[in-house]
C-alpha cells in the first residue's frame, strides 16, 4: 500500500557487523547515517515486510482505523516503537522507528479514499558490543544504569548514534466496514 517517495542514495560499500564494532572503538562517537553505510534500503525492506508485525503494516492499520473513525476530513499522528531489525544485521537489533504523518479521508458511500504522507525516522545507539550491561541489568541502555554503578560494557569504545529517515505515501480505497475490506 505504501510507496517510498524519498530517494535512497546509498554508498557503494555496505558495512558488515565488524565495521560497526570497529567504529565503536575508533570513531570517537561520530554518528552514522544508514544510507552512508549501505543499510537504509534493507532497513526499509524489513520495515515493509508483511506478516511479521513490522513497521508499515502496523502503521497502516493505525491509519486505516483513524481514517474510518473520522469518515471524511484531515487527520495526523505520530508513533514511536522498537522493532527487531536483527535480520538486517544483529547490530540493529531492537531499534526505534518513529513516524509522523498527515492525511485526508473522503467517504463516498461505503468507500473511503485515503491519502497520507508519512515520514519515518530510524534511531539506534551502538553501545555495549558484548552485551555485558544487558546480561547484568537487563538492558544495554547506558541511561538505565543505576546511580553509582560503573558503566561496564564499553571496553574502551564510545557509544554512537545510528540514524536515518525516509518518506512514503499511502493511497488506498477501503470499505468503511473493516470486515468487508481487504485492508483492516
Amino acid at each position: 500500500m505504501q510507496t517510498v517517495t524519498s530517494i535512497v542514495d546509498e554508498g557503494l560499500h555496505r558495512w558488515e557487523w565488524y565495521e560497526f564494532v570497529w567504529h565503536f572503538y575508533v570513531g570517537g562517537g561520530k554518528q552514522i547515517r544508514l544510507s552512508d553505510v549501505g543499510h537504509l534500503q534493507t532497513i526499509i525492506n524489513r520495515a515493509r515486510q508483511r506478516g511479521v508485525e513490522q513497521v508499515f503494516e502496523r502503521l497502516e492499520r493505525q491509519i486505516l482505523h483513524q481514517a474510518r473513525s473520522i469518515g471524511s476530513g484531515q487527520f495526523n499522528g505520530d508513533t514511536s516503537r522498537k522493532y527487531d531489525f536483527s535480520t538486517v544485521s544483529y547490530i540493529h537489533g531492537d531499534s526505534t522507528v518513529s513516524t509522523n504523518y498527515t492525511g485526508s479521508a473522503r467517504r463516498q458511500g461505503n468507500e473511503l479514499r485515503i491519502e497520507v504522507k508519512i515520514d519515518y525516522f530510524f534511531e539506534d545507539k551502538f553501545t555495549d558490543p558484548r552485551s555485558v550491561r544487558e546480561r547484568n541489568i537487563g538492558t544495554s541502555d547506558p541511561s538505565k544504569v543505576p546511580p553509582g554503578m560503573p558503566l561496564e560494557g564499553e571496553m574502551g569504545g564510545t557509544l554512537y548514534r545510528i540514524y536515518d529517515g525516509w518518506s512514503t505515501e499511502l493511497n488506498a480505497v477501503v470499505d468503511m466496514d473493516p470486515s468487508k475490506s481487504g485492508y483492516r
